[in-house]
């Protein structure tokens, strides 16, 4: 409850100062401003929520813990902002600005999605972690129990995107970015099965393993790279295709060091990714099925869009059941 007023809270201070400052003749600005604005009002709104014993002016004491954490964690965010990166700059010098723009416009769609579920959980996944390791309990349970539902949520709604490309592309954005149709497809898939090991660094940065997912992202991200070089030689389609592969590699990485640190066994986790694989494909099916019912011309991209999404979310509650997630 703290968490989302806080979230809540500081997400209406950025608009009503991005807002405000545009109405005002700011411009861009604008938006740089309400950034800044959401992180004043989270550090102000969570002054209350501040421990006793949490001191307000900053200290050199325990700086040699925080540096030692920081920098691992630091290091990893930089690796995973130049592997992102690295497909459009690849694009950009092999294809060309036009595939540059594509490609961000395809990419950014699947993301507005994807963060819906990634800011939902990551705010709550460390934290539980980190109290689990104070009390001296297992991760893993709660590991797996946590990656299933993820994988169920994650593989289904962005399988639900790759089925609905065209149209969601189509009503989003118009008629002239069909080109990013196919690799919203391939890039659906592909951040789907990122998100499966979205728990990971949660669970082993809560045990203060924050070095061995440096290490683990650099070799994940080394792979992501020289696939979207090797896509970007051929062209666009073929980005969101080496990139898929590619997240099929980071999955198998994470999860192997899952494994080995949480003390879980491989086939534990096959059992979890089944069900959940079984709950994304009755969705998908769903929303597939859906899509080849015969509707008017004239409303045929937004009534496939209603119909997909629709059938997807009916799809997703019926599978649950079925297959008892």
């Amino acid at each position: 409850a703290a968490m989302a007023r806080i979230q809540v809270g500081a997400g209406i201070v950025s608009a009503v100062v991005s807002v405000g400052f545009a109405a005002a003749g700011f411009g861009a600005v604008s938006l740089a401003l309400g950034q800044f604005g959401m992180v004043l009002g989270s550090v102000l709104l969570g002054l209350p929520y501040r421990p006793r014993n949490l001191p307000l002016l900053p200290s050199l004491k325990g700086s040699a813990e925080v540096l030692g954490f920081g920098s691992a964690v630091t290091g990893t965010a930089i690796i995973n902002v130049l592997v992102r990166g690295a497909p459009e700059l690849l694009l950009g010098k092999l294809q060309g600005i036009a595939s540059v723009g594509l490609f961000a416009r395809g990419q950014g769609l699947v993301m507005m999605f994807g963060r819906q579920l990634t800011d939902a959980v990551a705010s709550v996944a460390m934290p539980n972690f980190a109290r689990l390791q104070r009390e001296g309990q297992p991760l893993a349970p709660t590991f797996l129990h946590g990656t299933s539902c993820v994988c169920a949520a994650a593989w289904s709604s962005c399988g639900v995107i790759a089925v609905v490309a065209f149209p969601l592309v189509e009503t989003l954005y118009g008629a002239q970015w069909r080109e990013a149709v196919p690799l919203v497809k391939w890039v659906a898939g592909a951040y789907g099965i990122g998100l499966s090991v979205m728990l990971v660094s949660s669970a082993l940065s809560a045990r203060g393993q924050v070095k061995t997912i440096a290490v683990t992202t650099f070799a994940s991200g080394s792979v992501t790279v020289v696939a979207a070089a090797i896509g970007a030689h051929e062209g666009l389609k073929e980005v969101g295709i080496a990139l898929f592969l590619a997240s099929l590699a980071h999955a198998a990485m994470f999860f192997g060091v899952a494994a080995a640190r949480l003390g879980f066994s491989m086939r534990d986790l096959m059992r979890v990714l089944l069900r959940s694989a079984g709950v994304a494909a009755c969705t998908v099916a769903a929303a597939q099925a859906a899509l080849l019912v015969p509707k008017p011309v004239a409303l045929s991209h937004w009534l496939d869009l209603l119909a997909g999404g629709s059938a997807g979310a009916l799809g997703v509650c019926a599978a649950v059941f079925l297959v008892q997630h």
